[in-house]
């Protein structure tokens, strides 16, 4: 739906399970979006091998699996992708000013990872501006949810854009609307659960790259 909206830019979606990236491919193919490429992989390993730096606008993670599936904060799960590094590789791939936007619909775990982009700042590498060390990598950005309406895909008011303030990183309650780079909004398996009566709450968080 994004790039079928925007079809001046190219878009990419990645997944992990190659069920989903076969579904993605075949939409796009249907319904006519040839500037989609589906992928499948580990978009730790993509990013790191396969993205060159500063060559992405916008990157979006959508309901990206917790680490704590059991309720249990201190669990680990090894295969935990939204780690630190991952989100310096992010910085990297982004384009100057390039955003990131963050969908879920677990509040705990949305806000642990509003406090990790708040506490992320740069160790310059070979190349980059010494100047910057410790400097924020990432700036909060504001943005408005859409109206929950399932016919209505307008923001909703400025007294309505509430956020939390977490560390200066602003977690907003709702669908990602004006401002998070979404451009449509798409019902998916949560928005199909919310109708039928779960009413399952979502959150989201952007972040442009300082």
């Amino acid at each position: 739906a994004q790039a079928r909206a925007d079809p001046d830019s190219d878009w990419v979606a990645l997944e992990l399970r190659h069920d989903r990236v076969y579904s993605i491919f075949s939409r796009a193919v249907c319904e006519g979006a040839p500037n989609l490429c589906a992928m499948g992989g580990d978009a730790a390993s993509v990013l790191r091998k396969h993205v060159r730096p500063g060559s992405v606008s916008h990157v979006f993670v959508n309901f990206p699996e917790p680490p704590h599936h059991s309720g249990d904060a201190a669990a680990v799960n090894e295969f935990h992708l939204l780690t630190p590094g991952f989100f310096r590789r992010t910085h990297r791939a982004l384009a100057a000013g390039g955003g990131l936007t963050l969908f879920s619909d677990n509040h705990r775990y949305m806000r642990d990872l509003a406090r990790t982009l708040a506490e992320l700042t740069y160790e310059p590498q070979r190349g980059d501006d010494p100047a910057k060390a410790g400097e924020p990598l990432f700036a909060a950005e504001a943005a408005k949810p859409r109206a929950e309406a399932r016919d209505d895909a307008r923001a909703v008011s400025d007294a309505d854009a509430s956020f939390e303030n977490i560390e200066g990183v602003r977690l907003y309650r709702g669908v990602p609307g004006e401002g998070t780079g979404h451009l449509v909004h798409e019902q998916s398996y949560f928005d199909r659960f919310w109708e039928q009566g779960a009413r399952t709450e979502r959150f989201f968080a952007v972040v442009s790259k300082n």
